[in-house]
């Protein structure tokens, strides 16, 4: 076995070949990025990207949709490799800058939890997504890239920073109790939370609070969870907009009454400031 296999977390199920795919934004400059994941098992394999468009705008701006596309030609590339039961390592990539990372095999109860390990050791700013055609049409997640962005941000201090509890998982899907499957920012053990995000920013103010009540509900209805949290950034003293007392009472206001939702349902909501007081609460927590 190879001796990256050992990183992977040890969980009864079967055994698959599981690797990242890296791309150089600026080839020969030694930056990579993973945009991909694959596992196989037999002739069974499964290639996904991990990184939300969203993230692609935020970091390429204009050229996201140009590098968005790069991404589609190496994965559609690479699935007609394996769709030929051809071995995953004499796979070559179509693009200059590209490449396969390290195989491991990884032992996992499904295709989507071997590839959530790769994409947890080797990526700071992915998860693991049916589709990049289905973030790309997921308007909250294109629009609102300041809460994108500073999930990326806490995921990155506890996966690449800290790396510290390697079996969470960030944009977890979960079935709640109504049956359907939703997706929950982070997952260990008995402990699920979700990410929202306040700013005194008013155009902003009421869809964002909006969303934290949806979020707030699904966690009420996620079952077998014994400890439920809405991780909430809020705006600092040091914020200007903070110095205009309307603004300051509008946005305190608005965390009281989602506080007071999040208490009537035996929820908890934990105000921080930056993604390091996230990790934190999350390392507590899921301790």
């Amino acid at each position: 076995m190879n001796p990256a296999a050992s990183q992977f977390p040890i969980v009864t199920g079967n055994i698959y070949q599981a690797a990242p795919v890296y791309l150089e934004p600026i080839v020969g400059s030694g930056e990579r990025i993973t945009i991909a994941a694959v596992a196989i098992q037999g002739n069974e394999y499964r290639v996904e990207p991990t990184i939300p468009f969203s993230v692609l705008e935020c970091a390429f701006g204009s050229n996201a949709k140009v590098f968005q596309n790069q991404v589609k030609t190496i994965i559609s590339s690479l699935k007609g490799h394996l769709k030929t039961r051809r071995p995953l390592e004499t796979w070559q990539p179509v693009y200059a800058g590209a490449s396969l990372g390290s195989i491991s095999e990884a032992i996992a109860s499904s295709q989507s939890q071997a590839l959530n390990h790769v994409i947890t050791l080797c990526s700071a700013l992915g998860h693991l997504s049916a589709t990049a055609e289905e973030l790309e049409d997921q308007p909250n997640m294109r629009t609102d890239r300041a809460l994108t962005s500073w999930v990326a941000k806490i995921k990155q201090e506890i996966t690449v920073v800290r790396r510290s509890l390697p079996m969470a998982q960030f944009n977890a899907q979960v079935r709640v109790v109504h049956g359907d499957i939703v997706r929950f920012g982070f997952v260990h053990n008995d402990y699920i939370a979700n990410f929202g995000l306040v700013t005194a920013e008013g155009s902003r103010l009421s869809q964002r609070s909006k969303e934290i009540k949806a979020k707030l509900w699904d966690l009420q209805n996620a079952p077998n969870f014994n400890k439920r949290e809405m991780i909430l950034a809020v705006p600092s003293d040091e914020d200007p907009l903070m110095a205009d007392d309307a603004v300051a009472q509008r946005v305190t206001d608005r965390i009281g009454a989602l506080e007071h939702e999040a208490d009537n349902n035996e929820m908890r909501l934990v105000k921080v400031h930056t993604a390091v007081q996230a990790a934190d609460r999350l390392e507590k927590m899921a301790a």
